[in-house]
């Protein structure tokens, strides 16, 4: 079966590559042209496209052939992402890989969309929770207008799935927690705000299982809650000390100094030509935690939960190996 995966040379799309290849499925991976990140091996036996998913032709043709699609690829909150690139990557790309979906006839797809497009704030949401009228950051209007496109493209008879992760962490991931890690493992005096906030956390290889199995046996019109582990920030922050072996202390700093002091630096480094490694929506974000039910996706998908502490510990020897941390 030929499977189509874009945003196949990041993060979780490599690992969603590998798992796929292992199941002898035949695949066809996009990889952004301008994105300098590619964990794709060079000798893995697929068809690799190299595109932009803004441009329709290039989606029609990364489609053709295709009976199962994974839409992968988004722009993430990072300090270096424009407005336009937000919206083009994961509104426009978002839509132009649906309805080209839809127009060559496949069998299913899956979007992958993000916890944040149901959660505002720290109440335990499912899947039939429902984003209010603000949001804070340019991620997560977004992805959430990038998750009605995919609702909208349902609509039109594409029998699609739609997953919503929460945190995803392990190997090769150089975005969503590389700094996290730096920040707290690297220094003399570790600093903890929002410590009490409760967070669900999904190993990646846990994380692309579960894709496939949306793919697999998830209703289509339907949409899936992926999550794995779930503790405080502290407690999370406990189980790296243990893995890192690293017994430096950890001191609470109140809220209204964390932000403030975020408020002060922000500008201070941007001056200096750098970006500072914490942005106030992240703020909010470790606030309201990601606390999310996910016994729908458990039960109807029988989505895997690795052991968080082989899985931290996993993730750490990986950054260690390669130099990071």
């Amino acid at each position: 079966m030929k499977v189509l995966v874009t945003g196949a040379a990041g993060f979780v799309g490599s690992h969603l590559v590998d798992r796929l290849l292992a199941r002898g499925q035949e695949v066809v991976a996009t990889i952004f042209d301008r994105d300098p990140v590619n964990h794709l091996d060079p000798g893995l036996p697929i068809r690799r496209l190299v595109g932009d998913l803004r441009d329709p032709d290039f989606c029609l043709k990364a489609v053709s052939g295709c009976r199962r699609v994974f839409h992968l690829a988004a722009a993430l909150n990072a300090p270096t992402t424009s407005v336009d690139d937000f919206f083009t990557t994961n509104v426009i790309a978002t839509r132009n890989v649906l309805e080209a979906a839809l127009a060559s006839g496949v069998e299913k797809a899956v979007h992958v969309s993000s916890l944040v497009t149901i959660k505002e704030d720290a109440t335990r949401v499912n899947e039939r929770s429902v984003h209010g009228p603000v949001f804070n950051e340019l991620y997560t209007v977004t992805k959430y207008q990038g998750e009605k496109e995919a609702w909208e493209a349902s609509a039109k008879g594409l029998p699609l799935v739609v997953v919503n992760p929460t945190i995803i962490f392990g190997p090769r991931d150089h975005h969503t927690l590389n700094e996290y890690y730096r920040l707290h493992l690297k220094r003399r005096v570790r600093f903890v705000a929002f410590q009490d906030s409760v967070i669900n956390l999904t190993f990646v290889r846990d994380a692309a299982e579960a894709l496939a199995l949306a793919m697999e046996k998830g209703r289509p019109g339907h949409k899936y809650i992926l999550g794995g582990t779930e503790m405080t920030l502290r407690s999370f922050l406990d189980h790296l000390d243990r893995a890192w072996e690293c017994r430096r202390p950890i001191l609470a700093v109140p809220e209204g100094l964390i932000h403030a002091g975020v408020a002060v630096l922000t500008p201070l480094f941007r001056l200096i030509g750098r970006h500072f490694p914490i942005l106030k929506p992240q703020l909010a974000a470790m606030k309201r935690g990601t606390a999310a039910d996910n016994v729908k996706a458990r039960e109807e998908l029988g989505v895997p939960t690795s052991p968080f502490a082989e899985a931290i510990a996993e993730t750490l020897a990986w950054y260690r190996s390669t130099g990071y941390l």
